[in-house]
């Protein structure tokens, strides 16, 4: 692998990793009231539950050029008793706005997404 793929690569997977984080950390702010987790008037702890309804994304993969990044996004389904994963399409350059959902399936999960070696097409695992 090149070092300018190695690169891309490792600055997708950071820019994903910031993105979670920062959604997380949204996502908390809204249930205390706006208030940080470090404020000693926060009404409790992080738990277990507060993470299985927080969306996650998983696997992103970027683009052989690195113009493009796939990644699954998973969203609790309590009804059902699962999670639902879908998989999106953004560009590294123009970043969240330029976010595409890709399958739109309701009780079938989308993983595992992989770019052809030349970038025109893509596969993915679903069940």
């Amino acid at each position: 692998m090149s070092t300018q793929r190695f690169s891309a690569r490792r600055s997708t997977a950071l820019s994903f990793g910031t993105f979670w984080l920062v959604g997380v950390s949204a996502s908390l702010m809204a249930q205390t009231g706006g208030r940080p987790s470090s404020d000693p008037a926060a009404p409790r702890p992080l738990s277990w539950v507060d993470v299985q309804t927080v969306s996650s994304v998983q696997t992103p993969v970027p683009s052989p050029d690195g113009k493009w990044a796939l990644y699954v996004l998973s969203t609790p389904d309590w009804k059902n008793a699962r999670r639902q994963s879908d998989i999106y399409l953004v560009s590294t350059t123009q970043g969240v706005s330029s976010t595409k959902r890709l399958t739109f399936t309701a009780d079938k999960n989308e993983t595992n997404p992989t770019w052809t070696r030349d970038g025109k097409f893509l596969v993915f695992s679903s069940d």
